[in-house]
């Protein structure tokens, strides 16, 4: 089945003469395009800071842990956006003065992060702002509809997990 062109659907939006290949493309390309929207303020916002989206991220998630920190691998498994090279990510906040970083003394390989009071200060300053702007960029829907959003999301992205070969419910 092919999709048709409609006013306010992408293909009219970014001027696409022919229709997608298939309905899953356009909802996956759609997907994409308005995540970049939704997205936006806050990652201008974060810019500022000279801050990306994950790079906010690992600092939220340090901030959850109090202090004792996290390992490394943990970090990574909670990150909302995957993040390829969690270690070069670390690293550009490490220089920052952002986080700290201590190895084991019982094993050198193994490595905990933690929050420095600047890295902490900035999350508090910002924390707000990013979740008012969260907020702001939802607000095209109403209660039920985000519930069903999220609920769509959610089949969608396990449903991913389980093709990827991952487990739905630990990753």
């Amino acid at each position: 089945m092919v999709a048709r062109l409609d006013r306010g659907t992408l293909g009219s939006e970014i001027r696409q003469t022919a229709p997608f290949p298939s309905l899953g493309t356009e909802v996956y390309l759609t997907l994409v395009r308005t995540t970049d929207r939704v997205t936006n303020s806050a990652s201008q916002t974060l810019r500022k800071e000279k801050l990306t989206l994950q790079q906010y991220n690992v600092l939220r998630i340090l901030r959850g842990s109090k202090k004792d920190g996290l390992l490394v691998h943990e970090v990574a498994d909670r990150m909302v956006s995957r993040a390829p090279n969690i270690t070069r990510l670390v690293d550009k906040l490490e220089r920052k003065k952002l986080v700290v970083r201590s190895r084991s003394e019982q094993d050198r390989r193994t490595v905990r992060l933690r929050l420095t009071p600047s890295g902490d200060a900035l999350v508090e300053r910002l924390s707000e702002k990013v979740a008012s702007e969260s907020e702001r960029a939802m607000h095209g829907l109403d209660s039920k509809e985000l519930e069903q959003l999220r609920a769509l999301l959610d089949k969608l992205r396990h449903g991913t997990r389980e093709e990827a070969g991952c487990d739905p419910v630990s990753g």
